[in-house]
């Protein structure tokens, strides 16, 4: 993805999460790799980052979600109800469900 390009879509999220146009954004959000819906989280507020994550399939969540950073990963668990992590770690392989698992806090864990 070229510079103007990302620029552009971190605006267009932005935009979409600003006007609540939320299926819009999910239907954006299905057009992008993981790993790249990965690094545009990474640009985004902690609020916007939540918003958009929120929206992924837990399929699409945990990809994203072994992608991003340490601390990204665990600002977006810590937002999050064991439940929905429960259901995104079963989508994961072992090996990266467990990754995941010991890097959450101790009361998520």
């Amino acid at each position: 993805m070229t510079q103007p390009d990302y620029k552009n879509l971190l605006d267009t999220i932005r935009n979409r999460i600003e006007e609540k146009a939320y299926p819009d954004l999910e239907r954006l959000m299905t057009e992008i790799h993981p790993a790249d819906l990965a690094d545009l989280l990474e640009h985004l507020e902690s609020d916007e980052r939540l918003s958009v994550f929120k929206l992924l399939t837990p399929e699409v969540a945990g990809e994203v979600l072994k992608e991003v950073s340490s601390p990204i990963q665990e600002s977006l668990t810590n937002e999050l109800d064991d439940q929905t992590i429960a259901h995104i770690l079963n989508e994961l392989d072992s090996d990266d469900a467990t990754d995941i698992v010991s890097a959450l806090p101790r009361e998520k864990a």
